[in-house]
């Protein structure tokens, strides 16, 4: 497998932020298939003959723990979205980065409820 991690952003702990006035345009959404196009039209294909199934091990909104919003119901359309770009694109699997932790965690971290992502 050819496997590569993908956040669309870095979070304000990295110095910087996407607000969720951003979460739904096609700048945010699309870079999925941007990030795509580099790693595995630009990267896989090139490199290996064989080309092997594609998995993304590692994804959520933003890196370095998430936006403030990430746990919110707004993330649900990136989440939605990305999985669906993906699916299209024939990625054989999708890991989202982390079950409880962050903003970005699938379950809350204090009581482990699902968030709506998950």
């Amino acid at each position: 497998m050819f496997s590569y991690h993908h956040y669309p952003t870095a979070s304000i702990r990295c110095g910087m932020y996407s607000p969720p006035d951003t979460a739904l345009s096609e700048e945010f959404l699309g870079r999925t298939d941007r990030e795509y196009m580099f790693y595995v039209t630009g990267i896989r294909d090139h490199a290996l003959p064989n080309r092997p199934p594609v998995w993304i091990t590692e994804t959520a909104d933003a890196a370095c723990g998430g936006n403030p919003w990430a746990s919110s119901f707004l993330d649900t359309f990136r989440y939605l979205d990305q999985l669906g770009r993906l699916a299209k694109r024939g990625v054989a699997v999708v890991f989202h980065n982390t079950l409880a932790s962050s903003e970005y965690g699938l379950l809350d971290q204090r009581d482990f409820s699902p968030r709506p992502n998950y």
